[in-house]
């Protein structure tokens, strides 16, 4: 390859590792459509629609498949309750991923959270930034993971994230200042964690707010997608120097 791009340090150290050439090796980000997220953008609507309009609302957008963790969650959410009887749990997805619904419904029922959690399903593409605004805070503690555009998308929805404490998280989160971090198997933490963004509006603000500001300067998809032409404009015009140096070398011998 005459040069190599990946959207996190992440996949760039295991390109690495795999042997990918260290010279034009590029970090760009796919990142958010930013337009999607006007800063008044609301989400009365998805609360009215759920019937919780004032309930504190906490928002996962990830599949319900064992990578996503969503059972330490659940069982998370159990001591939530107990400090917040009123809050709700919303559960939603793109497109696909309901392969552990039933067995996480199960669970729901044995550990007799009835219905502080909403099996909401898939949500249309064009609708999901309502779901991220309509949140007081978005939970996303998966065991692995790579650049996730659906925390990106909460975070510029404003909406405040606990994340897993992995790899990729920490080239870009900060703790206590753009999000809080946890360990992705952590019941208690992570339990703390929604509790403390749900009692402290302050320190959610200043999630809330720091968390926009990151993904407009670093997860812009525009400004990427520009940089990303940028890189390609750079190859096109050493290889076309390249071709016109070796017909040199071939006519002239210099």
């Amino acid at each position: 390859a005459d040069c190599v791009t990946q959207d996190s340090l992440v996949c760039q150290e295991a390109g690495l590792r795999l042997g990918a050439r260290r010279d034009q090796n590029y970090i760009i980000q796919n990142g958010v459509i930013t337009s999607r997220f006007p800063i008044d953008l609301e989400g009365e609507n998805i609360r009215e629609k759920l019937g919780i309009q004032d309930a504190p609302l906490v928002h996962h957008c990830r599949a319900l498949t064992a990578l996503y963790n969503v059972d330490t969650l659940v069982k998370a959410w159990k001591f939530v309750q107990e400090k917040q009887p009123e809050a709700r749990l919303l559960l939603t997805y793109l497109k696909w991923g309901d392969d552990n619904e039933e067995e996480l419904r199960n669970l729901v029922r044995g550990l007799g959270l009835g219905n502080s959690i909403i099996f909401y399903g898939a949500v249309p593409y064009e609708e999901m930034p309502l779901f991220h605004a309509a949140a007081d805070v978005t939970v996303s503690v998966p065991l692995s993971d790579n650049s996730p555009s659906s925390v990106y998308e909460s975070m510029a929805a404003q909406t405040p994230g606990v994340i897993s404490d992995l790899p990729w998280a920490r080239s870009a989160m900060r703790h206590e200042e753009n999000a809080l971090l946890v360990p992705a198997k952590d019941v208690e933490k992570i339990a703390t964690s929604i509790c403390r963004l749900l009692d402290d509006s302050d320190l959610a603000y200043r999630l809330a707010s720091r968390g926009r500001e990151t993904v407009f300067e670093f997860f812009d998809y525009e400004k990427n997608m520009g940089r990303m032409l940028e890189v390609m404009n750079e190859m096109v015009e050493e290889k076309k120097w390249g071709e016109s140096a070796k017909r040199s070398f071939e006519t002239t011998g210099e």
